[in-house]
């Protein structure tokens, strides 16, 4: 290094000082809330709450570029083990989303979880409701004590099969046309 002039003492201080500015898990995290998933997502809450539920207390002090694949692995075990392999799996992709997100800015080189496999094996719903049900339910929305709003829009679910939250957030101009 001395013979191409460059300064040993200076590499082995930028080394220092980017080994001391490499965030930890929780300042990742909280920079992927804010930049992306407050952004992008309507459910940036969900990211949130599953980062600070198990990610963040596991990993809170440990720098990003330090966690391994066997650590993620690791973290989806436990979540496994407490009974929630559904969970594992909303885990998995909040923590790669994060990882992605901070090797698509530069922040790091890779991503722990590349390869890693969902741990729960997810089950698609196909339960409908019959045509009883529907009556039934039709009939004690007129007889419940619920205010009138409330009533047409669970009706209007229904017959639509349109999420609660769309139906909630719609505005006028979308019932037109």
């Amino acid at each position: 290094m001395l013979r191409r002039g460059a300064d040993p003492a200076q590499a082995a201080r930028t080394m220092k000082q980017e080994e001391i500015d490499a965030p930890t898990v929780t300042q990742l995290a909280h920079l992927y809330i804010e930049r992306y998933a407050k952004v992008c997502k309507r459910s940036w809450h969900e990211d949130e709450r599953i980062l600070e539920k198990d990610a963040i207390p596991r990993w809170r002090h440990l720098k990003a570029k330090d966690i391994t694949r066997r650590d993620v692995v690791a973290l989806l075990d436990d979540i496994v083990d407490r009974g929630s392999p559904i969970a594992a799996n909303r885990t998995l992709a909040c923590v790669r989303k994060m990882f992605n997100y901070s090797v698509e800015r530069s922040i790091l080189e890779t991503s722990p979880c590349v390869t890693v496999k969902a741990p729960g094996k997810e089950t698609r719903r196909d339960r409908v409701l019959t045509e009883e049900e529907i009556c039934a339910f039709w009939e004690g929305l007129e007889r419940t004590m619920i205010g009138m709003p409330i009533r047409h829009a669970l009706k209007l679910q229904l017959v639509t099969a349109q999420r609660k939250g769309e139906i909630v957030a719609a505005e006028w101009p979308e019932f037109r046309s």
